[in-house]
This record gives C-alpha cells, sequence and structure tokens, in this order.
C-alpha cells in the first residue's frame, strides 16, 4: 500500500514522502494514528502542488534574505559606551544591543540569530555572524566608540 506521510516518522521517512508499506502497518498504525494518508492519484497531485508552492516560498525566503544581507553588511552599527579615561568601557554591548541597533536602522533579527561568543566589552571594531536563512549568514561590523570626551 503506498501513503503519503504527513509527519516525519524515523527509520520511514520525512513528512511529505510518498512510501510502500505493508497493509497492516499502513491502516493499523500510520492512517490510524494520523500519520498518513493514502497515495491516490489526487493526494499525489495536490502534494505534488503543495510542493512546488513550497519551493517558491522557499526561494522567495531566501531572496529576501539575500537583499537584508546586502544591506546588513553595507551599513555597520555605531555604538556609543561609557568609559573611564583609560579607555575601560563600563558594562558591554550584548545581543539585546544588537537587535536595538538595528532596529534604529529598520533592520529587525531575532536575537536567536546572532552569533556573538560574549558580550562586547572593547573599543574598535567587532564583526558580529547574523543567521538570516538557511545558508545566508551576514557579517555585522559593530564600531563601539566612547561617549565620554577626556
Amino acid at each position: 500500500m503506498k501513503v503519503i506521510l504527513l509527519k516525519s516518522i524515523k527509520d520511514l521517512g520525512q513528512k511529505g514522502d510518498v512510501k510502500e508499506v505493508k497493509e497492516g502497518y499502513g491502516r493499523n498504525f500510520l492512517l490510524a494514528r494520523g500519520l498518513a494518508i493514502l497515495a491516490t492519484q489526487g493526494a499525489v497531485s495536490f502534494r505534488q502542488s503543495e510542493l512546488k508552492n513550497l519551493a517558491e516560498h522557499e526561494l522567495k525566503l531566501e531572496k529576501d534574505a539575500e537583499i537584508l544581507k546586502q544591506k546588513i553588511e553595507q551599513s555597520p552599527l555605531l555604538a556609543h559606551v561609557s568609559t573611564n579615561e583609560h579607555g575601560v568601557v563600563f558594562g558591554s554591548i550584548n545581543v539585546k544591543d544588537i537587535t536595538d541597533l538595528l532596529k534604529e536602522k529598520g533592520i529587525v533579527v531575532d536575537k536567536s540569530q546572532i552569533e556573538i561568543k560574549s558580550p562586547i566589552k572593547k573599543i574598535g571594531e567587532t564583526i558580529v555572524k547574523i543567521n538570516l536563512y538557511k545558508n545566508v549568514k551576514a557579517d555585522l561590523k559593530i564600531i563601539v566608540e566612547s561617549k565620554n570626551r577626556f
């Protein structure tokens, strides 16, 4: 019996796969628990059109991520921090500060997309990676300057 998987099942396949299974396993387990549907012509053609729409949507998301990457990489962020007269930074710049600075420029990213090992605690330039989409990563340049003038 041929079925279309509605959910990913270990040792069988991923969501959307068309699989050949034994009659009993298909009816008593997969269909009964809503894990699969029968692979009729209508269901298969519907799944193919769904996959096509999904592929188009994925392509659009990737193009949008590439555009956002260019926007992020073209304009570095300028962050001002308090320092003493020797240039020692009070506090640090963390992920929340970075998302807030990006929002000021009209760029919205989630905190989980930003790769930073530890908060930035030094004056100068730092490069931070931002995961925008599957294989699209942007290098954000952050320029940290002292807001104190001695």
